[in-house]
Parts: C-alpha cells; sequence; structure tokens
C-alpha cells in the first residue's frame, strides 16, 4: 500500500471509489447517504492541483482517497472514501494519517472533520483514531455552517470532531 499526492490522472477514480463505498449506507436503512451526489471531477482536481487529496494506491490502483479542506482557517478532513474490496485494511486509518501529517506541517491544532455519530465505521470509528466530539461553541462560522447544512438532508445525526495534535 502506498499513500500519496493524488495527482491528475487519479481524478476519474474517486467518484467511483466513493459510490462504492456509499452502498455501504443502503445496508444500514440509510439510502438517502448512498444517494448523496458524487464529487464534480472539476472540483476534485481543483483540490488535487491544491496538492489535498491523498490517495491509497495498491497493485496500481486507487483503492481510496481523502480530502482535505480548511474550514475557519484550519485543516478539515472533508472526505476519506475507501473502496469496499479494501475495507477492514487499515487503508482508511493511513489516508488519514497523511491528512494528520498535513495538519501538523500547516501548525493547526487540531485536524477536524464532520460525521455522522450513530454509524460504526463513521464517529465510533473516528473516536478509536483519537477524535473527539466538538461542542457547538467552539465551532467557527464556516464549520457552523457547514455542520447546519449537513444535518438538514439526511435523517441520522451528524456531529463535528477534532483531533488534537501537539
Amino acid at each position: 500500500m502506498n499513500i500519496r499526492l493524488a495527482e491528475m490522472g487519479d481524478v476519474q477514480a474517486l467518484p467511483a471509489i466513493e459510490a462504492a463505498a456509499g452502498e455501504a449506507f443502503r445496508e444500514i436503512g440509510m439510502a438517502d447517504v448512498a444517494d448523496d451526489p458524487l464529487p464534480d471531477t472539476d472540483d476534485l482536481a481543483r483540490h488535487v492541483g491544491e496538492g489535498r487529496i491523498w490517495v491509497a494506491e495498491t497493485a496500481g490502483e486507487v483503492a481510496g482517497y481523502a480530502l482535505a479542506v480548511l474550514r475557519d482557517g484550519q485543516a478539515h478532513l472533508e472526505q476519506v472514501s475507501v473502496h469496499p474490496d479494501h475495507a477492514r485494511t487499515r487503508v482508511g486509518a493511513q489516508l488519514i494519517g497523511a491528512v494528520r501529517t498535513w495538519t501538523l506541517e500547516r501548525r493547526d491544532e487540531q485536524l477536524r472533520l464532520t460525521t455522522f455519530t450513530d454509524v460504526p465505521w463513521n464517529a465510533p470509528y473516528y473516536s478509536r483514531l483519537g477524535f473527539r466530539p466538538l461542542p457547538d461553541a467552539e465551532l467557527g462560522p464556516e464549520l457552523t455552517a457547514e455542520i447546519g447544512e449537513e444535518r438538514r438532508p439526511f435523517s441520522a445525526p451528524r456531529t463535528a470532531m477534532g483531533l488534537r495534535l501537539p
């Protein structure tokens, strides 16, 4: 497994990985999440150009990716998707590790994300990696707006979490 910054040639594979990973939500009765629109390849290409997408490559294929953005001037893990063929092989943890390193290099105090509270491979998984729920009072205006927007379309509860860094 090789974790590296994404290249433009990787962009076309990313929506298919996200779609395949999203099918797990359908299996637990969350079809609204599985049917959420896939990322736009032009947006993904812009993020690749900005050096904010990492991919996990195995046997010459992209097995997963992580996308980082900035919210309120802080590192924010926007998306982690791993193809189901590579689930439970620590691909997600390695991708998150790459984003954590980027966050440290930026000298941010923490890496933040938003996620579903009750989905086993969401908040409970991130908790095992050291992320903790963030009270709404600790969220900046951009993250507050994002979590508010995310809470509207989905039936399952969402939360913001942060990983404090040294």
